[in-house]
């Protein structure tokens, strides 16, 4: 018993210990930050921004755990060091997400030089860095993988929805390694631009990245802020003047209903939880919505600017423009016009009128801010309105006396380019509820059918109430398509028992019953007479 006790014991103390190493470690001074290092595989949460102005910064490697900045920043880093950032190393496994940092002087760095990160092999996804200067120590020298927010990106890493307006001054090498983004790239990174300004004091590095070959999708820099235009180095994503930077339609596949934020014409875009340049966080947001739907909502600005420790919202009224259209270049004329709503600087919602959304179209709406400062554009979000579902029942909905021998069928629905669904799912059931929650284990029949099946034969009985519906599977990014419940009764007068006259046992007293009736006549007759 003793025994079985201390195993007992063992295995919760062991439980409990588990338990403990995974809970999320919250942060909201500088030591607390630093103490990350005492543990590289913890979890971590930022609940403050953090100033380490004057902290003597010791950076932190080897990292495998995770480091939620929540949307937090860090301010004030200075290092006159080699290899000065705030992680040395975030090995495979580990992750930086949603961290900015600002205002922070990096001098005397030679190699794998970087604010957020010196040598990625993990993710880091949601960051930024602005208001900050990387720099090599004066004189020639064997120096390499610098950049502004990472300075070494590995095979094995990925970078996604990052940006840099920071300045970084080359060192006088011959590594081509450095770049103004990263010093080398052979991961991936996706939806990232660099904005910063560089200083070349020989003719090496290139405005994004140095001499890597990794992946670089949907990934910008700045031709006019960097003075490198576009094709000055090989590897390396398009260069554009600003204008072009400053426009939502320069950025391919990029997020601007949650992710990304930015007035256009006015900024680049920037990551939208760390405060709203313009209207934001819409609802609903892409995907398909319903032709009836009633209301679009939005988050009004809230502007947190690089280096500001709160958020400064907009004080005041604001009055909104919504307009809502087809046209993705913005042109959007009436009726679709909601103008001067006045609200207050909560979530704000547009009454759409009746009948505004036809079926089989794709939207654009966006919500022009007017504020005492002035006008604040907005960008574009998409919606796209629900695909005609399967139609034209047979027996027809609501049909009282369909046959008992009835083969069910339907059209098919179509999508935007008239393209049909590659599945029908069918469900039948007498009880109206599992058909409504589509319950497979519950309905009498739950069938999937090819492209081309558009009937379905049931085992139906006389006098009953079926519910019955038809989902269509387009695939890709249309989707499942529900389709409307309809319902049909078998004829209760089919089932008729005994029936005075129906010799043929059919139901119906007609022509065969009177054949039969002449026919027994005829030979009850010729009986008689023998």
């Amino acid at each position: 018993m003793v025994k079985k006790k201390f195993v007992f014991l063992f295995l919760v103390l062991t439980l409990s210990m588990a338990i403990s190493a995974q809970a999320v470690i919250y942060i909201d001074t500088a030591q607390e930050l630093q103490d990350m290092a005492l543990d590289v595989a913890g979890d971590y949460m930022l609940t403050a921004d953090i100033d380490l102005t004057g902290f003597a910064w010791v950076r932190i490697g080897s990292f495998t755990g995770t480091l939620d900045g929540d949307y937090h920043i860090i301010s004030g880093l200075t290092m006159d060091a080699d290899r000065g950032n705030l992680f040395s190393s975030v090995l495979l496994g580990g992750t930086v997400k949603n961290v900015g940092m600002t205002n922070f002087d990096l001098t005397s760095v030679e190699w794998y030089g970087g604010a957020l990160v010196s040598s990625l092999r993990g993710e880091v996804t949601n960051c930024f860095v602005s208001d900050g200067s990387v720099a090599s120590p004066p004189g020639l020298g064997n120096y390499g993988n610098n950049g502004t927010i990472i300075g070494m990106i590995w095979p094995e890493a990925t970078v996604t929805d990052c940006y840099s307006d920071a300045h970084i001054t080359f060192p006088e090498t011959t590594q081509e390694c450095q770049g103004g983004f990263s010093g080398h790239i052979a991961g991936t990174a996706i939806n990232c631009y660099f904005a910063g300004t560089i200083t070349r004091i020989v003719d090496i590095g290139g405005p994004f990245q140095g001499n890597g070959v990794g992946p670089l999708i949907s990934c910008y820099y700045d031709e006019d802020t960097t003075g490198m235009p576009d094709g000055t180095e090989a590897n390396n994503p398009p260069g554009l003047p600003t204008t072009e930077m400053m426009k939502q339609s320069t950025y391919v596949d990029w997020d601007f209903g949650q992710t990304w934020t930015m007035i256009p014409g006015v900024t680049r875009p920037r990551l939208a939880g760390f405060g709203l340049l313009a209207a934001g966080n819409p609802v609903p947001y892409g995907g398909i919505i319903a032709t009836s739907t009633s209301q679009l909502c939005w988050s009004p600005p809230e502007i947190k600017a690089p280096g500001t420790v709160p958020f400064i919202p907009i004080t005041g009224d604001i009055t909104y423009d919504v307009y809502l259209g087809t046209d993705p270049n913005g042109i959007l004329p009436p009726p679709y016009g909601l103008p001067n709503l006045v609200m207050g600087t909560s979530l704000t919602c547009a009454t759409v009128p009746p009948e505004t959304f036809q079926t089989n179209e794709v939207y654009y709406w966006t919500v022009t801010c007017h504020t005492i400062d002035g006008e604040i554009p907005g960008v574009l979000w998409p919606l796209v309105t629900a695909k005609t579902p399967a139609s034209s029942p047979y027996p027809a909905d609501g049909e009282p006396g369909a046959p008992k021998n009835a083969i069910l069928s339907w059209t098919s629905g179509e999508g935007d380019t008239g393209e049909l669904p590659a599945t029908h799912k069918l469900y039948m059931d007498p009880n109206a509820t599992y058909v409504t929650e589509r319950n497979c284990e519950l309905v009498d029949v739950c069938v999937d059918l090819p492209q081309a099946t558009v009937t379905y034969n049931p085992d139906l009985e006389w006098g009953v109430t079926y519910y019955w519906v038809v989902d269509e599977d387009y695939g890709g990014a249309i989707g499942l398509v529900e389709g409307d419940v309809w319902s049909f009764t078998v004829d209760p007068q089919l089932e008729c028992g005994p029936l005075a006259g129906d010799l043929t046992d059919d139901c119906i007293v007609d022509l065969d019953d009177f054949a039969l009736l002449a026919y027994d006549w005829l030979n009850c007759l010729i009986i008689n007479d023998n």
